[in-house]
């Protein structure tokens, strides 16, 4: 079975299932009429968070891709928050309001921009060859 397909348990599992519940909140909120400058301040939070997560290395610091801990979450659950934070930060125009149907243009923050260069970076470690198709598909 693939990794998204397993029963995810532990920590992996909880932070999932906590961010399908903030997403499904964020669009009740939308739906009820709320502006979306104000779930996008709110959605601008969360990629943060989850980017710290989703680093290969849990140690910060400007020796951390060679001297941090390896990281205690699964190379797929890294990338899977990887992805979805990538997503979230495409969402959130630079003027702070929020991207709500697919034909709107983006105006990017540069949080996006590092964010998709990351991933792009991925292709080139060989520890996600074998998620290269995903992240080809993704970026």
């Amino acid at each position: 079975k693939q990794w998204y397909q397993r029963r995810v348990r532990g920590e992996e599992g909880k932070m999932l299932l906590i961010w399908s519940k903030i997403f499904d909140i964020l669009l009740d909120l939308h739906h009820t009429g709320i502006r979306s400058s104000a779930i996008a301040s709110m959605l601008k939070q969360l990629p943060t968070t989850m980017l710290k997560l989703a680093e290969d290395r849990e140690s910060g610091g400007l020796f951390n891709n060679w001297f941090g801990k390896k990281s205690k979450y699964g190379l797929e659950f890294r990338l899977s928050t990887r992805l979805l934070a990538t997503f979230l930060l495409y969402q959130v125009n630079k003027d702070g309001s929020l991207r709500v149907s697919a034909g709107t243009r983006h105006n990017l923050t540069s949080d996006a921009g590092k964010s998709m260069d990351s991933l792009r970076s991925l292709v080139h470690n060989r520890a996600y060859l074998a998620h290269i198709d995903t992240l080809q598909k993704c970026i």
